[in-house]
């Protein structure tokens, strides 16, 4: 049952990377959302059967670190998206004010 789970997890961890890896333009928050809480379920899941082996407990570790480290730079790439979004509308409607203006 175990190595079932944990070929699922492996599975969505890999959709989990495409998912991270696809142009901010087309970044997906909602399915990113639900493929994390499907992972933590999966995760719960594998943790209450304790068959999993020490390899296999690291080899988890070591694709949660990458998806954590994937997630930290969308989520800097989105703030900068948002700065410059904010920067745009400043601009514009400094120059709608000074348009009034005139």
């Amino acid at each position: 049952m175990s190595d079932t789970l944990l070929q699922q997890l492996s599975q969505l961890d890999d959709e989990l990377f495409a998912a991270l890896q696809v142009n901010i333009e087309d970044f997906d928050d909602v399915i990113l959302a639900e493929r994390l809480q499907k992972r933590a379920n999966l995760l719960q899941q594998v943790v209450s059967a304790d068959e999993a082996t020490e390899q296999q407990v690291k080899d988890v570790i070591e694709r949660s670190k990458q998806l954590t480290s994937m997630t930290e730079a969308v989520k800097e790439k989105l703030g900068e998206r948002l700065q410059t979004i904010q920067k745009g509308r400043r601009s514009q409607q400094a120059y709608q004010s000074v348009k009034h203006q005139e």
